[in-house]
């Protein structure tokens, strides 16, 4: 009996105890404001468009593709002369002289060969290291505008860039299948991508061109 009485006055203290803290808590005085809840602002960024528009990466795009060109080019002048040597060599009548026409065909195949693989080699060396330094560029320019504007957060996302892209089946398949996190609605004002864009561009120098060119 005395256990019971003991736990029914703790429960009735505890009881007494929330009632008078909900209403300390209720009788605010006057004109003095409540602590305001802490708020994250939060920015997105999507890197996709960002990147394709940052004219750093843009003129990279055009040096790979004259780089590809120049290799291309060596490439072609290459086969025209192994076919060449091929043509004489099947003409050929005396065997010692198709024999040396063969082997020359045979080495410049070789060197055919090692040409494709070294401008395979370098050109995708040079993309994965632009990359990293354009990625960089990117984050760094975020977070100087997040803390420029208040944003405790920012984050990149990756998304189509026209509205065909938008709601095709590819792009969205895409998304279904993705790991991370998607925005699927943001109010305006969250999406810094056109002010990061910006201020890239802005920043960017350009190498000059070599004399002569």
């Amino acid at each position: 009996m005395k256990r019971t009485v003991a736990l029914t006055a703790g429960v009735l203290a505890l009881g007494t105890l929330a009632y008078m803290g909900t209403r300390m808590l209720a009788q605010t005085p006057a004109g003095q404001a409540r602590p305001a809840a802490p708020q994250t602002k939060v920015a997105i960024l999507n890197i996709n468009y960002v990147i394709k528009y940052y004219e750093k990466y843009k003129n990279f795009q055009n040096d790979i593709k004259n780089k590809a060109k120049e290799y291309e080019s060596k490439i072609i002048a290459k086969n025209n002369e192994i076919e060449k040597l091929s043509k004489d060599a099947a003409a050929a009548s005396d065997p010692a002289k198709r024999e040396q026409l063969e082997k020359q065909a045979k080495q410049l195949a070789r060197e055919k060969e090692d040409l494709t693989m070294e401008g395979r080699k370098i050109l995708a060396k040079q993309g994965a290291d632009l990359m990293v330094i354009i990625y960089k560029e990117v984050r760094e320019a975020a977070q100087r505008h997040a803390v420029a504007n208040g944003f405790d957060l920012v984050l990149h996302y990756e998304e189509a860039i026209t509205t065909e892209e938008f709601d095709s089946p590819q792009n969205i398949h895409r998304k279904l299948n993705a790991g991370g996190l998607i925005p699927l609605y943001w109010s305006q004002g969250m999406d810094i991508s056109v002010d990061v864009l910006k201020a890239l561009n802005a920043s960017y120098r350009p190498a000059p061109a070599p004399a002569g060119k």
